[in-house]
């Protein structure tokens, strides 16, 4: 039996190589135009994107796996809704997206673009360190991910509150729910970061209502999707002063063409999706045992209720 490997962006190889390690003997195709000659044997399609028409080409799918936590490029019109999806759920991603928040945290609040300024300038001035304690950072989303940049922003010293569709409980971060939740929220922010998954409802969930919300000079942060941003609100927004900066990880269009105007806006950090990366042997080890237990007509692990859409 088999399975195909479709990870664009993504390389393929890391993925196979890994698979191939701990399922010898089965067979793993990286294009659509290798497996169509042996389609009734492709079990499973690890992915990154589902393009419509694909799956009528392979009558035996068991299951889909997403090759990331994030299942918004699958979910959709070409995707049955009877058949099974499965996330990646890897450790070292949240840890990673941790990372990532802190760092653009700490630039904003230790006011490191001022300081790049003056040593163009050569400039030795020195500037007061506000004290994190002094700073609320909000959290759209507190699933697994939110969890882990909360607790790490907590061991900074910042304060920690966080919006998600239902209540959560979790020491020492406020909780929000629900539209008012978060309008609530967001009015105390000076730092606003967006942990979403990607759904009808969070899409333009971050637009002019919700960013003049925000305390004057806050500074905005996504580590989700690009379409849970207005775009455009974000970049007047920048221009006015509303917001003192943001960091992108995530745009409308990815790869960024070259006209996109984002990269002309002040004060607007922008990096090419790489907040995380699944890790190869995570995301093969899960689907590895997602293809036994579908065989032995077992539970998946990480299934996706497509529809919420996580």
């Amino acid at each position: 039996m088999a399975v195909l490997v479709l990870t664009h962006p993504q390389p393929p190889q890391p993925f196979v190589e890994e698979l191939r390690r701990l399922m010898p003997g089965e067979e793993f195709f990286m294009d659509v135009e290798a497996a169509l000659a042996h389609a009734n044997n492709v079990e499973a399609i690890l992915l990154w994107r589902l393009s419509p028409g694909m799956l009528d080409a392979f009558p035996s799918i068991k299951f889909l796996a997403a090759s990331a936590a994030g299942v918004d490029k699958i979910i959709g019109p070409a995707m049955p809704p009877s058949l099974p999806l499965t996330r990646t759920v890897d450790v070292q991603q949240n840890q990673q997206i941790a990372q990532y928040v802190c760092a653009m945290v700490l630039r904003h609040v230790r006011q490191q673009a001022l300081y790049d300024a003056q040593q163009r300038d050569k400039v030795w001035r020195r500037h007061p360190i506000p004290s994190p304690s002094s700073v609320t950072v909000g959290l759209m989303g507190l699933g697994e991910s939110g969890q882990v940049v909360a607790a790490a922003l907590l061991a900074l010293g910042f304060n920690v509150c966080g919006w998600s569709r239902s209540p959560k409980k979790i020491p020492s971060v406020e909780s929000f729910s629900g539209s008012a939740g978060l309008l609530s929220m967001v009015g105390r922010c000076q730092v606003l970061v967006c942990l979403l998954p990607l759904t009808p409802e969070t899409t333009s969930v971050v637009n002019a209502n919700l960013l003049a919300k925000l305390p004057r000079g806050a500074f905005f942060i996504n580590v989700a999707r690009g379409l849970h941003v207005v775009e455009q609100d974000l970049a007047q927004a920048l221009q006015s002063g509303q917001l003192a900066g943001a960091a992108l990880d995530v745009q409308g269009r990815e790869p960024m063409p070259t006209d996109d105007p984002l990269w002309a806006v002040p004060n607007l950090l922008i990096t090419p999706h790489v907040a995380s990366l699944p890790s190869a042997k995570a995301v093969a080890s899960q689907l590895a045992e997602n293809l036994l237990r579908a065989r032995r007509g077992e539970p998946l692990l990480h299934l996706v209720d497509t529809r919420i859409g996580y």
